[in-house]
């Protein structure tokens, strides 16, 4: 082991307690910088030091309760998204709102939040979201310009892949109860040639159709089922229903 003097221990000593007050100050100054901006793009604190992979990783979380008993899972999901994140020892999280939950304003359920490196917050709630800007946006703009660890938001589902079918139509949420009906009213009545279906091409293989029925109306009200089939179970497949110009006002796809 080296020996060193009392006095390059004393400068040692003192260049390190230099190091750490500066470093307070610039973290500090950071966080005053970045309180007094509004703009999303550029909150992220300045922080100093070098940082590990675990500063980077960012844990993805609902509320709690939401998964009480869904997709199999025994029991009630209690853990809060904050202590998910304590829990894993992950530092960044991102927030996802979903059916309501929580509701604006959000400041008091913020507060479990704030010993957080860094959080995303969904612009919308992800459940039937309807994509339009409104109230709810302007509650998450006034936390984020309140609090310095918002540092960005989730726009969920607005991306289509390539491939994907980017005019197609949901025709109902998770875990629905069939039949499912999607009906199309004409103003006047008009003479339909055929009617094209579009296989789901989601990844996984989930969120296939499979038997349905085709109804018309003359009217809008009196139903007449004019054909039953089976839509191919394969990513992508089209399946064509001949009807022949058969003069109707209103169309109703019924998947069984």
């Amino acid at each position: 082991m080296t020996e060193i003097s009392r006095r390059e221990f004393l400068e040692a000593a003192s260049a390190g307690v230099t190091f750490c007050t500066w470093s307070s100050v610039f973290d500090e100054a950071a966080r005053g910088n970045t309180m007094a901006k509004s703009n999303l793009r550029s909150r992220e604190p300045i922080r100093s030091g070098l940082e590990t992979v675990r500063d980077r990783l960012w844990i993805w979380a609902h509320d709690a309760f939401f998964y009480d008993g869904a997709y199999g899972l025994p029991g009630k999901s209690r853990m809060t998204p904050v202590e998910g994140a304590f829990y894993m020892g992950i530092p960044n999280l991102i927030f996802i709102r979903l059916s309501g939950k929580p509701t604006p304003p959000f400041h008091q359920y913020y507060i479990p939040f704030r010993p957080l490196k860094r959080v995303e917050w969904s612009l919308f709630d992800n459940n039937g979201q309807p994509h339009e800007l409104g109230e709810e946006q302007d509650h998450i703009y006034r936390l984020a310009a309140e609090e310095p660890n918002l540092v960005g938001v989730v726009m969920d589902d607005f991306i289509v892949l390539p491939g994907s079918q980017s005019d197609g139509h949901w025709l109902a949420e998770n875990n629905v109860s069939f039949p499912v009906a999607l009906t199309l009213s004409l103003p006047n009545p008009t003479r339909i040639e055929a009617v094209e279906l579009t296989q789901a091409e989601w990844p996984s293989g989930d969120y296939r159709s499979w038997r349905f029925a085709i109804d018309v109306s003359s009217e809008g009200e009196n139903w007449q089922e004019v054909f039953t089939g089976e839509v191919p179970n394969e990513g992508g497949a089209i399946l064509t229903v001949p009807l022949h110009g058969r003069e109707s006002k209103s169309l109703r796809v019924r998947i069984l």
